[in-house]
């Protein structure tokens, strides 16, 4: 459990008054990890708008934080209707702006039923730790080499990528130990998830070592149950300069899209 332990830890924000919580610091030099930021501001965002409902999730990243000081969250109510309510959530330390989002929440019933199929992958049992390939592919002495998160990918390897064509990847993703049986903490595994190597679509396709997300956007289709596998497939339709668009998607085994992704990353 101590690797679940360690990542549901930073959800234990303190809550200041109505609209404020902190995430303080442990002393640590590391840089805090983008994915986890994103995950404790839907946390907090949900308590904020008392729901477990997330439907969508749009984030910019503005700055570095490290965990050597306090990080401090902003609440502020854009909508409270009976159905829908969106929630602006900034995050700060020492006074200036590092990330800030909004995030919807909301029951939304209706007569819709319509799906694109999910894409063909090979078995997550047939394919190798996504961390050790990483590390191979782009070696560093900070990255742990295992997280609370099972990934084996395939594809947007430089080496296989057909020439001209855009990257792209399936990835398998699973957490090591149950998570809480709670639907917003599987929404921010997800959510967690959807940023942690998605940017490496581009990345390893083009052997780039510090690639950098500018911004995230996520849809939640269906309140998520992260469980067991899930796939999640990510393409890169277009890239120029040093920017590139990245498109993904997250389906169920038995092939119901549960999420929708879209990223913009810079290449250095």
């Amino acid at each position: 459990m101590e690797l679940r332990d360690a990542w549901l830890a930073p959800f234990a924000v303190e809550r200041l008054d109505d609209n404020t919580f902190v995430s303080r610091t442990d002393g640590r030099k590391h840089r805090r990890w983008g994915p986890e930021v994103m995950a404790q501001s839907l946390i907090i965002a949900g308590r904020h708008a008392q729901s477990h409902s997330p439907l969508s999730l749009r984030a910019l990243f503005v700055r570095p934080a490290t965990w050597l000081h306090d990080l401090t969250f902003t609440v502020e109510a854009l909508s409270t209707g009976r159905r829908l309510q969106t929630r602006l959530v900034r995050a700060l330390q020492n006074g200036k702006v590092v990330f800030t989002c909004t995030a919807s929440f909301g029951d939304t019933p209706g007569p819709l039923a319509h799906m694109a199929p999910a894409p063909t992958a090979p078995a997550p049992d047939t394919l190798r730790d996504w961390w050790e390939e990483l590390h191979e592919a782009l070696p560093s002495g900070n990255r742990s080499k295992r997280t609370f998160w099972e990934l084996r990918s395939h594809g947007s390897v430089h080496a296989t990528r057909p020439a001209g064509e855009p990257p792209r990847r399936t990835t398998w993703a699973r957490p090591r130990a149950p998570l809480p049986d709670d639907p917003l903490v599987h929404a921010a595994a997800v959510l967690a998830v959807s940023d942690t190597a998605l940017i490496h679509t581009v990345g390893l396709a083009y052997q780039v070592e510090y690639p950098a997300s500018l911004d995230h956007s996520i849809w939640w289709h269906e309140p998520p149950k992260f469980d067991d596998w899930l796939l999640y497939a990510s393409s890169s339709p277009v890239g120029r300069g040093g920017l590139a668009m990245i498109e993904a998607a997250f389906y169920a085994k038995d092939g119901r899209r549960i999420a929708t992704v879209a990223q913009e990353c810079i290449i250095p």
